[in-house]
């Protein structure tokens, strides 16, 4: 399939509701000190953006918990892996992942990258990868961050995140033990359950309570609890629940909001 058009200059910036959160990006890297773009961003699109600390394996902007961005901007921003490395590093822990090409008159060889981009997005469609690859090229710092708003503003419902600057420890501990969660998704999880909870939730309870999680994810982390831990006695049943049907009337009440926009 063919990639992504990139975005034009003209594109208006999205409409933010003074009734609903911000919606929470975290970035790494240069990206932290680049005030033009944080300005576009927290500014002009409204997010709500929050330093992650450094990773090289990890991509410079998380939108969301099952969402990724990596930058490839020549004389300004790259990755120390190249586009299939990114790739590999990362498919387990995301359900989408966003190859971008910066590019402008003194820097021709991002054209370069975005061609290798395309080249990799089309053989993981071709071979059905399940995390989902798409190459797109923009024009410095505006479409840049107007691509970011429009990824952050289109992730599912239901992962609220707390506005923190830095991973806590059990966020940490989350990452460091399942594979196929990232500092995103780990602190999401942790703003509608505690460690404890989480680690004791079987196959249903967290595909119904993190629906947005990476295909398989669930099964792997439950097995993984079970063989691990025995932690199901030190946890209140009833309150599980009650924090399951918590969040089905926040998803609700969100999807209600948003239609109301």
């Amino acid at each position: 399939p063919p990639c992504d058009q990139p975005v034009t200059e003209q594109s208006p910036p999205l409409p933010v509701s003074p009734t609903t959160r911000p919606h929470c990006v975290l970035i790494q890297g240069y990206l932290v000190s680049d005030e033009g773009l944080l300005m576009e961003l927290e500014h002009h699109h409204g997010l709500q953006v929050h330093d992650l600390s450094p990773c090289e394996q990890l991509p410079q902007v998380l939108t969301g918990p099952v969402s990724r961005v990596f930058i490839f901007w020549p004389a300004v921003l790259m990755p120390s892996q190249s586009p299939g490395s990114c790739y590999a590093a990362n498919c387990a822990r995301f359900s989408q992942l966003w190859l971008v090409s910066v590019h402008s008159p003194d820097t021709p060889h991002s054209l370069d990258t975005y061609q290798e981009c395309c080249q990799l997005a089309h053989w993981a469609a071709r071979t059905g990868q399940a995390c989902q690859l798409l190459a797109v090229t923009v024009r410095g710092r505006q479409q840049l961050a107007q691509l970011i708003a429009t990824i952050a503003h289109t992730q599912p419902a239901g992962h609220d995140t707390q506005g923190r600057e830095s991973i806590s420890r059990h966020e940490r501990l989350l990452v460091n033990m399942f594979p196929c969660l990232n500092p995103y998704s780990a602190r999401a999880i942790l703003t509608r359950t505690s460690l404890l909870q989480f680690l004791s939730l079987d196959q249903a309870n967290i595909a119904t309570l993190f629906p947005w999680l990476p295909a398989g994810a669930a099964d792997n982390i439950a097995q993984l609890t079970n063989t691990t831990f025995q932690l199901s006695q030190f946890v209140n049943t009833d309150q599980v629940e009650q924090i399951s049907r918590e969040v089905k009337i926040m998803d609700r009440n969100y999807r209600e909001m948003e239609d109301q926009v």
